[in-house]
């Protein structure tokens, strides 16, 4: 084998990303095969077999004493450290020290959002176990942490930036959490992230800088080296250790080793080396995008002869497109132009951190660029591929994965170095992609808003329907997942926040709401309204008799389409359940999301619906309430988007997500 340390690493790649996921089972016949045809490399199968069995289950209760830090100096979490894992305290602003305490671990939600973000799989790759509640603890000796101080003066020192104090912290340094809301929601939609953390863009940045400033003083190439990879363990430490960090440091230290051995580095066993050394330090690693992204683009451009940036974009498109589903052609050439630019934007702002005077400079710099990337931004240039499916990354990227060896044979090498043959399998995978989101499209969702109601319905010929809005930015990641900019029609059941806050930032071509509101445009509906709208017939069955209750005067519509029945309930309480009609329904969104004011038990013994569902996020009125899902335990079969994420029906059944 020529490449072994790549076979290696791609093999401790896919085991642990099979055995995060829960797919256990798939690597047992890989496994058998390895240790049949390797019988000489028992000992790293053993390895890494060893090292997956280390990740146990987690504990239910945990008590004793603990380290408690800060995750972030501008944040209220904390992070506990105890019997060698770390786990993740929201919402309380402790001292940094050793307390006494005992708390409940959680663990985080697998449910993956619609721009693919993950919370299981983000604080998994950061090396945080699970959420500790129930958190009772006594201060035993008050010790700040050596990195929230060094974070705090970083930060602190930055106020000479004035209002782009946060921005110039989070750009110099690699650490996001500076970012406001709005610059963070700007970046992102520009596929701009990548600058705000600890990267190879970054460190190589920095570490050339060293080397030059070394050479100019005349100083031996070994003392600039070794100032160098101190910088850069500084910036590692800074980070915790981000994985971009921690790659970047050992790229760096296995190409000095080389040129000091004068030995020719592979390039891509060294990717293989490293990516080995990485998982197995934390397999976790395996579902870290920052991991997959980066390890790829460092692939693609020191494997590429023409170091081709269009290549490397090519190949990142599938990834990315779990975060963005659209391709901008502005946003790769705003890539490429600041990727240039952090050269020289990355020592100025470094050097106004130490020299005030400078600040100026990169105040007047910062604001021309936000207005350029906000111009950018709304700018039309753009195409849209839909979100990916599990199915088409993983075919994308297997592919990707096995052409360094199928290089290895002569046949398979000529045909990988055929650019028609990539052309038409790239044309092939386009297709199974665009096959696969005309197949996810259709049907109806119980959309994940957090605490708040949204239900979109998506006809045969494409018609978009949302009932409710929800209130924040889920809504808006659910559509631009789908690729809809513009609803045929929205449906608001009353006007609280949660179900309509989101309503005035949207584009659609038709609103309806019940009677009674005081909404300017629109079209108010009541009790015997009934909509056909393309196959789908819509039947208003509530508010009749107004008792100007914003809950209790929701719109009760129930939606029939492809010989399913579903009734949709708002907010409305026991007094109006007990007045509505009760058709017997396939689907039943309860009410006020799991409020016990709400439960009707004849009510619902009545429409006997197939499936309930309870739509709500984190909340601090206790919903869904426990006499709720009591009553719904062994009667129904029941839905919660706060733990599962979406609900989708379709033509062949339903599915989470």
């Amino acid at each position: 084998m020529k490449r072994p340390w790549f076979f290696w690493g791609l093999v401790a790649f896919l085991i642990s990303f099979a055995k995060i996921i829960g797919m256990e089972l798939s690597f047992i016949p890989i496994l058998l095969l390895l240790l049949l045809y390797l019988p000489k490399k028992k000992w790293l199968i053993l390895l890494i077999i060893l090292r997956l069995l280390l990740m146990d289950n987690l504990p239910h209760d945990l008590q004793g004493q603990a380290r408690i830090r800060s995750l972030s100096p501008l944040k209220e979490d904390n992070l506990v450290e105890i019997g060698g894992r770390t786990y993740l305290l929201s919402y309380q602003n402790l001292i940094e020290g050793v307390y006494n305490c005992s708390f409940t671990i959680e663990d985080f939600s697998a449910k993956r959002g619609p721009l693919g973000f993950c919370e299981k799989d983000y604080y998994s790759s950061l090396g945080i176990s699970a959420k500790a509640i129930g958190w009772k603890g006594e201060l035993v000796e008050e010790r700040a942490s050596l990195l929230t101080k060094l974070r705090k003066a970083l930060y602190d020192r930055g106020q000479v930036f004035g209002d782009y104090q946060g921005l110039a912290y989070s750009l110099v340094f690699g650490l996001k959490e500076g970012l406001s809301p709005e610059e963070k929601g700007l970046f992102q939609s520009m596929g701009l992230m990548h600058l705000f953390v600890v990267s190879g863009l970054h460190l190589g940045i920095y570490y050339r800088a060293i080397l030059r400033l070394t050479s100019y003083i005349g100083w031996p190439r070994i003392v600039g080296e070794a100032l160098g990879l101190l910088l850069l363990l500084f910036f590692g430490f800074l980070s915790d250790f981000h994985v971009s960090s921690v790659r970047t440091i050992l790229v760096i230290l296995v190409e000095t080793v080389a040129f000091h051995k004068k030995v020719k580095v592979d390039p891509i066993e060294m990717i293989g080396f490293i990516g080995l050394v990485i998982i197995l330090y934390r397999p976790s690693y395996a579902t870290s995008f920052s991991f997959v992204l980066g390890t790829i683009s460092y692939g693609v451009l020191r494997i590429s002869r023409d170091h081709s940036l269009i290549k490397m974009y090519l190949i990142m498109l599938p990834l990315q497109l779990l975060f963005l589903p659209e391709v901008r052609i502005l946003n790769y050439l705003t890539n490429s132009l600041l990727a240039g630019l952090m050269g020289l934007l990355l020592p100025l702002l470094m050097l106004a951190f130490v020299f005030r005077p400078l600040a100026w400079i990169s105040a007047t710099i910062f604001t021309s660029l936000m207005g350029l990337l906000s111009f950018l931004n709304n700018s039309f240039f753009s195409w849209y591929l839909g979100a990916l499916g599990w199915f088409s990354l993983i075919i994308f990227y297997l592919f990707i994965f096995l052409l360094p060896l199928f290089r290895e044979s002569k046949v398979t090498y000529k045909l990988v170095q055929n650019k028609k043959f990539l052309l038409v399998v790239f044309a092939l995978w386009l297709g199974i992609l665009k096959f696969e989101n005309s197949y996810r499209l259709e049907g109806v969702r119980f959309l994940d808003v957090g605490q708040g109601d949204a239900s979109l319905i998506i006809t045969e010929d494409k018609k978009t329907i949302l009932i409710d809005t929800g209130k924040g930015r889920p809504i808006h990641d659910h559509l631009h997942s789908l690729g809809i900019k513009k609803l045929d029609v929205i449906f608001i059941s009353h006007f609280d926040e949660d179900h309509s806050k989101e309503l005035d930032k949207l584009n659609y071509d038709r609103l309806y709401f019940p009677k009674g509101s005081n909404y300017p445009g629109g079209y108010p509906l009541e009790k015997g309204d009934i909509i056909n709208y393309q196959g789908l017939i819509i039947r208003i069955l509530s508010p009749d008799v107004l008792y100007y209750d914003g809950n209790e005067d929701s719109l009760v519509m129930l939606v029939e389409y492809k010989e399913k029945k579903i009734l949709y309930t708002g907010d409305v309480g026991v007094k109006r359940l007990a007045q509505i009609e009760g058709p017997k329904v396939d689907i039943l969104k309860y009410p006020h999301h799991g409020s016990r004011h709400s439960l009707n038990q004849e009510y619902l013994k009545k429409i006997e619906p197939s499936m309930v569902i309870l739509s709500y996020g984190n909340n601090r009125y206790g919903h869904p309430h426990k006499e709720v899902m009591d009553f719904l335990e062994d009667r129904f079969e029941y839905f919660e988007t706060g733990k599962s994420g979406s609900f989708h029906l379709k033509a062949g059944g339903y599915r989470n997500y």
